[in-house]
């Protein structure tokens, strides 16, 4: 009896402390300081050593405005700002860039990644580093704790309106505030 006890006592903490490593295992997302929470949906994972995060949840948090197009699998994200806007595919690496300068007129480039979007769990997930520093985004990385902190493009022009940071220096949001 005592050993059967024992033998279900050390089963349960080995799968606990396995379930704890996969946990750990997943990369967290930080988004001007603030983190996400991915509960229901696809969580953020590390594949060939890149970050994919779902698009919606992350970028929505930017205050992106994000728009899907099942037919086709194409992306569309404009910035806060309106100033930018990203067009991607589905499993193609080239993101098309689109900045513009009037109401009327929108220089064009295109942006080659080493990753492109793609779908797992009925989600799209993206390269999250490609993206956000293409919407005027900072993205560090922390490979201790596995997070990614992306500091806005908006959080950035607030610190620089309150004279906290200038482009010439690095900028960590938990640095300002």
């Amino acid at each position: 009896m005592k050993k059967s006890l024992s033998f279900a006592l050390a089963a349960a903490m080995s799968v606990s402390m396995t379930a704890s490593v996969f946990a750990a295992a997943e990369p967290t997302v930080k988004v001007d300081g603030r983190s996400i929470m991915f509960r229901e949906e696809q969580a953020p994972v590390v594949m060939n050593n890149r970050t994919y995060v779902p698009l919606r949840r992350v970028l929505e948090k930017m205050n992106a405005k994000v728009a899907w197009d099942g037919t086709t699998g194409t992306i569309t994200i404009d910035s806060s700002d309106n100033i930018i806007r990203l067009i991607m595919t589905i499993n193609n690496p080239e993101i098309e860039v689109y900045t513009f300068t009037s109401v009327l007129h929108a220089d064009k480039s295109i942006v080659t990644s080493d990753a492109a979007p793609v779908i797992m769990n009925n989600r799209t997930m993206i390269p999250i580093r490609v993206v956000a520093e293409a919407l005027g985004a900072t993205v560090q990385f922390s490979s201790g704790d596995r997070c990614v902190d992306i500091t806005s493009k908006a959080a950035k022009t607030q610190a620089k309106i309150e004279g906290v940071y200038t482009d010439s220096e690095s900028f960590n949001l938990t640095d300002v505030y």
